[in-house]
């Protein structure tokens, strides 16, 4: 769909003048039956908008769609996403794409007048979209902004056929050659909650493979397993323990999703004494056993 903009600026005579030049340097092409472009645009599927309005409703919050990318856009109101070992500020006009699998928890939000536009989807594995991973929060432009008015009116309008396109040429002007766009300036960590979220998870990616005590992980941080555990509740609205828990089965889907590993040696893997524990956990945590998960994870999007 063309936008309002560029239709406005095609009325005048610049506009068609431009295009006339534009039309005049087209080179012959070398056939009449080949063109491009050489691959297929990225093309999301599934795609699903919502929003969040305040920060009860994402404090605590426990991802349940993990083979799905999440794009995150303070539209009013900040603050903090921790992502996998970093902690990403997030401004108003701001965004910040999770990729599937990645465990993230929020923290330092507005209490109130919290606007933030969340649009999940699924995608094939593309190394143009590998380009954005662990990019941190990136400031929307205005060729952002009209493409997410695009997808919001298309949602809106009940026009849903339309978002992939959107979507994904948003997606693909992220990507194209390496994110060439603004980046949100990170600022120093200051705050001491944020910094412990962060070593916490550093701690504990570093160490996916078996399961850390609260003690073992105090120690590590040089404070108490009190005051870590009531800090960490404090900053995140979850439990440390079960913080821990979402990064070990997160990397359990991961692999049941991507490698052809056997279940047992999945559980063995992500530090379970025991099948049986393993998925008992997996099922607490996801309504389904691990097989299960596995025989629904193929993606069958174009």
């Amino acid at each position: 769909m063309i936008n309002g903009e560029l239709i406005g600026a095609h009325k005048g005579r610049s506009g068609e003048g431009e295009m006339l030049r534009w039309s005049r340097r087209l080179p012959e092409p070398v056939s009449y039956w080949q063109g491009g472009p050489e691959r297929p645009p990225l093309c999301p599927a599934n795609i699903l908008l919502f929003s969040r309005h305040a920060a009860a409703h994402l404090m605590g919050h426990s991802p349940s769609q993990h083979h799905r990318y999440v794009l995150i856009v303070s539209l009013q109101g900040t603050g903090k996403v921790a992502v996998e070992r970093e902690v990403h500020p997030l401004r108003v006009g701001e965004g910040l794409l999770i990729f599937p699998f990645q465990s993230h928890c929020y923290l330092e939000l507005t209490p109130s007048s919290l606007e933030w536009l969340f649009i999940s989807f699924e995608h094939r594995s593309d190394d143009r979209l590998d380009r954005l991973r662990d990019l941190g929060a990136w400031k929307l432009d205005s060729k952002a902004k009209s493409h997410l008015n695009n997808l919001l009116r298309g949602w809106r309008e009940d026009r849903r056929d339309t978002l992939p396109l959107h979507l994904g040429l948003w997606l693909h002007e992220m990507g194209r050659a390496g994110f060439a766009g603004p980046v949100a300036s990170k600022s120093p960590m200051r705050d001491p909650d944020a910094k412990l979220v962060e070593s916490v998870n550093r701690l504990v990616f570093a160490n996916r493979e078996r399961a850390l005590t609260l003690q073992e992980i105090a120690v590590s941080l040089g404070v108490s397993a009190s005051s870590l555990r009531s800090r960490f509740r404090s900053a995140t609205g979850q439990s440390i323990g079960r913080h821990v828990r979402e990064i070990r089965l997160n990397f359990a889907c991961e692999l049941l999703h991507d490698t052809r590993l056997r279940i047992e040696e999945v559980s063995v893997r992500c530090g379970y004494e025991s099948l049986f524990a393993f998925s008992r956990a997996f099922r607490q945590a996801y309504d389904s056993s691990p097989s299960q998960y596995r025989k629904r994870r193929l993606f069958t999007a174009p």
